[in-house]
């Protein structure tokens, strides 16, 4: 009797991870659109520059330069006015008029750069505010728009991972009801007992499959997680998914 060749037949693991080849390009899908989201830096820049925050950065800037120098020309009159008049007649009163009236100009001048300086910077903090908060809305909008993605990637892998591991949804139901039996009863049959035996190694190997694809997709597992739990790791963390290592 001749010999069965089996050296074309697939393994189990190639097999399983053919049947979801054509969903690769699904995959790429996800994660290009991950990769196109505008960093919250660029949206914040970009909002800056729609609000002309840099104009008025710079406009507050040189109202703050022109403050320093009209305060520096102040303080200088008068010492200089003293220095002017020390060897001359003049009174106390008159060399404090002098003082007065020099400073008069300058001190205008100082209260409707303050002024302004005042309004730039209101401006500025009202815009900035604004665009903090729409910084804010739009990260939470990009969120959003990921949820069904990231659902719908943690579904694939918990396809994955119940199929290598064998693990179905029924023998799910099977092994909860079994449980939910023997808790109700304090006592399950000794069929029921072998059942729950393998169906509770396939469920080992089922959590243990998710606990490599969460560690593959970048997330630290503590062994603590839940299967959902798992699941919601997994798909939050699809943007350093690798597809060739997660099985």
């Amino acid at each position: 009797m001749a010999e069965l060749n089996l050296s074309g037949v697939p393994s189990t693991q190639g097999y399983i991870q053919g049947q979801f080849a054509g969903e690769d390009p699904y995959l790429q899908a996800i994660l290009d659109r991950y990769a196109a989201q505008e960093q919250p830096l660029d949206i914040y820049s970009r909002l800056e520059a729609q609000a002309g925050v840099p104009q008025l950065q710079t406009t507050a800037g040189t109202l703050m330069k022109e403050v320093g120098n009209v305060e520096d020309i102040l303080s200088s009159i008068e010492p200089d006015v003293s220095a002017r008049t020390r060897e001359s007649l003049v009174t106390e009163a008159q060399r404090r008029g002098i003082v007065q009236a020099k400073q008069e100009p300058w001190s205008e001048k100082l209260t409707k750069l303050g002024t302004s300086l005042s309004r730039v910077m209101e401006a500025l903090g009202l815009a900035k505010q604004d665009i903090a908060t729409k910084t804010a809305l739009a990260l939470q909008g990009q969120e959003m728009q990921m949820k069904p993605l990231e659902f719908a990637y943690s579904v694939k892998v918990d396809r994955n991972a119940r199929l290598l591991s064998g693990f179905s949804e029924d023998k799910q139901t099977q092994l909860d009801t079994i449980l939910a039996n023997w808790q109700r009863s304090n006592q399950i049959s000794d069929r029921d007992y072998a059942t729950a035996q393998q169906l509770s190694s396939d469920e080992r190997n089922y959590y243990q499959t998710l606990q490599k694809a969460a560690a593959n997709a970048g997330a630290s597992v503590t062994g603590n997680e839940s299967t959902i739990q798992l699941l919601n790791i997994i798909g939050q963390n699809y943007g350093s998914w690798d597809p060739e290592s997660a099985w």
